[in-house]
């Protein structure tokens, strides 16, 4: 049963890529690379990654997979991520980070912040459609709930939660900026080994 759920779920996952994917190319090939290209980009990499985000979620919320396969699917979708998002990033932080650089504008990056929130906002609307065909038992369940959100939050309290999300976020972007004037591929090998590594220590972390 667990092995039919876990296959529908990385059926859906590897459709949303291709989608995506398939919309990027349709982009680049419709539009001169330039300010409208990137924030088209920016929806569509968004999307992406919430939508994923969104079943992977779903998966642990329900305890569907062990730990091993888990940090497997989220090292393998990350490099997935990391290999066809482009120039978008997908986070407004990194958009704040690039005002600070100052290589984005500030008009351009409250733009592309807007594009990140309406892309986040429309991939959970998908996900809840997608999900109400059923694909799984899992989707089953998670309908009958209403599509109620599970809290990932597994501290004694928020502020253990908020320090462990701040110190896997530090780790992540320490690493990324490290490794940016690497010139190499394997450096998106590595910063996934890095985000896979970061989410094991706050599981060992939080689920107490």
């Amino acid at each position: 049963m667990a092995t039919n759920i876990i296959e529908a779920s990385i059926a859906c996952l590897a459709v949303t890529v291709l989608f995506c994917e398939v919309a990027r190319r349709v982009v680049v090939k419709i539009t001169s690379k330039g300010y409208y290209e990137g924030l088209l980009m920016e929806i569509i990499s968004t999307f992406q990654l919430c939508a994923c985000t969104h079943e992977l979620k779903l998966l642990g919320d329900y305890g569907i997979v062990d730990q091993q396969i888990g940090l497997t699917l989220t090292y393998v979708m990350t490099v997935v991520h990391l290999l066809t998002f482009g120039t978008a990033t997908c986070n407004p932080s990194a958009s704040l980070e690039q005002i600070y650089r100052r290589k984005l504008a500030i008009k351009s990056a409250i733009l592309r912040i807007a594009c990140q929130f309406l892309s986040a906002a429309v991939a959970k609307l998908v996900m809840h459609f997608t999900w109400s065909f059923a694909f799984s038992e899992l989707h089953v369940r998670h309908s009958l709930t209403g599509f109620d959100c599970i809290s990932g939050l597994h501290t004694s309290s928020i502020y253990n939660g908020a320090a462990v999300e701040f110190c896997c976020a530090f780790a992540v972007q320490s690493a990324v900026i490290k490794i940016q004037e690497v010139k190499t591929k394997s450096k998106v090998f590595f910063v996934a080994a890095v985000v896979t590594f970061v989410v094991f220590a706050g599981l060992l972390i939080t689920f107490r």
